[in-house]
């Protein structure tokens, strides 16, 4: 608080004056100080900051003369003042000194701090604006790399590419530590608000630096994920592709089932073991198709179209062995009862007609009467037999449209013979009867 003179200073009215006229003016450099903002930690407006204060400072310096000059009259003049007087003059004059001298300090102190800020504030902002560059070119190249190539040789020269990638990544790191250091440096410098500033900007730029480190990671694991997967995808793509080749062609040796029943039953055994076979390798099927969905999720539109086209065209495929299995394992167990019923008819009938073509044979050798008892007898018997003859006449056409090609032939030539030779015997049989009844009229002379 400034001092008020009186007695023997108030009779110099011009040291008066000048001592007011200065209190004044530290007064409004006190204001003008305790106004000032604290340091900022962008580049361009501390640097503004420090032109300010040096100009400040030149104020200061340029003043120097005057305020000596006037400290210095002050003192004559208490050395002539009265006793009382002196001590109130000596305060004044020290309070003023004091002042000035704290201004001066003050203002040297702000402009190396400013200067301090700056040549930090600088290195900050040439150091985070190209690693910010650095950062956003980093993420392009990495989003360049994460379309996965679903060709392996293409996949391992991407792997190598990414490694190199990633290295380069890591040992960015320490340049971040030093921008950390640097940013540290800076909050220390300036004011709250503008610290809160550079910590936001740091965490920004360090968060990116993180994110992308660990999405290279990712991408990384992924990659070898991607070319175990996509070898197991191609071995166990082409495995299936040679099985179901294999499978097909073992298939079209049943698509004609046989006409006899113990071939017809290893056809049946053979077609269930192949169905069972495809049903083992349905879940191969799944897992496969999965696999390479899951990897049409990282790769090209292009390369997952082709992708997609191969997989459906596999499952295509096994769907129609499966089915194609199942219809004939479906067809032979249809023929099954044919065959089965044809064969035994065919066996009894021509059981049938051979023992009757040996009595016939025989008849020649025995009397009327039990010529005409046997005949009797064969004439009761072909009336069943003929029924055995329609079951086969039956039987034997869809057993032809089951088995086209030599096994129809086979069962139509069972049909011609067996029709041909039942009606031979028919025919035999009935002129037997008839010379039985005509020697039966001679003997009773009827003719």
């Amino acid at each position: 608080m400034e001092r008020k003179l009186d007695g023997a200073l108030l009779q110099s009215g011009k040291f008066k004056e000048a001592l007011d006229g200065l209190g004044k003016w530290l007064s409004e450099m006190e204001d003008l100080v305790a106004n000032q903002k604290p340091p900022s930690a962008d580049f361009k407006v501390v640097k503004a900051q420090l032109q300010e204060q040096k100009f400040l400072n030149k104020m200061l310096a340029d003043r120097e003369p005057s305020v000596k000059a006037l400290l210095k009259m002050g003192k004559e003049i208490a050395a002539n003042a009265d006793p009382s007087e002196r001590a109130n003059i000596e305060a004044v004059l020290k309070d003023t000194g004091d002042r000035y001298g704290n201004l001066c300090d003050g203002a040297k102190d702000r402009q190396n701090l400013l200067e301090d800020a700056m040549k930090v504030a600088k290195a900050f902002q040439d150091m985070i604006g190209p690693l910010s560059d650095w950062l956003e070119k980093q993420g392009k190249k990495l989003k360049d790399m994460s379309m996965i190539p679903t060709d392996e040789d293409k996949i391992a020269r991407r792997i190598k590419e990414h490694d190199s990638f990633h290295d380069g990544l890591l040992k960015k790191q320490p340049d971040f530590a030093q921008l950390a250091d640097i940013a540290q440096t800076l909050m220390d410098l300036v004011g709250d608000e503008e610290a809160a500033g550079v910590a936001d900007k740091l965490q920004e730029v360090t968060d990116k630096y993180g994110k992308l480190v660990e999405e290279s990671e990712a991408l990384g694991n992924l990659l070898r994920q991607s070319k175990a997967g996509l070898r197991n995808l191609v071995l166990s793509y082409e495995e299936l592709v040679a099985w179901m080749e294999t499978v097909e062609k073992r298939l079209n040796k049943y698509k004609v089932v046989s006409v006899h029943k113990e071939k017809l039953l290893e056809q049946m055994e053979q077609l269930a073991n192949i169905t069972e076979e495809i049903k083992d390798r349905e879940n191969q099927v799944d897992a496969t198709v999965e696999a390479g969905l899951d990897l049409m999720k990282n790769i090209s539109n292009d390369e997952a179209i082709q992708l997609k086209d191969k997989l459906d065209s596999l499952q295509r495929r096994f769907h129609d062995i499966t089915t194609k299995a199942s219809d004939l394992l479906k067809n032979a167990q249809e023929a099954l009862p044919l065959v089965t019923q044809f064969h035994e008819c065919h066996m009894n009938l021509s059981d049938w007609m051979s023992d009757t073509e040996d009595i016939l044979k025989s008849l020649d050798n025995t009397n009327l009467v039990a010529q005409e008892k046997v005949i009797v007898r064969l004439e009761t018997e072909i009336v069943e037999q003929r029924k055995v003859l329609e079951a086969i006449n039956l039987v034997g056409p869809q057993l032809c449209q089951l088995s086209p090609g030599e096994g129809a032939s086979t069962i139509e030539g069972l049909v011609t013979r067996d029709n041909r030779r039942f009606d031979a015997i028919c025919e035999q049989v009935q002129r037997r009867a008839e010379r039985i009844q005509m020697s039966k009229a001679v003997s009773s002379g009827i003719i």
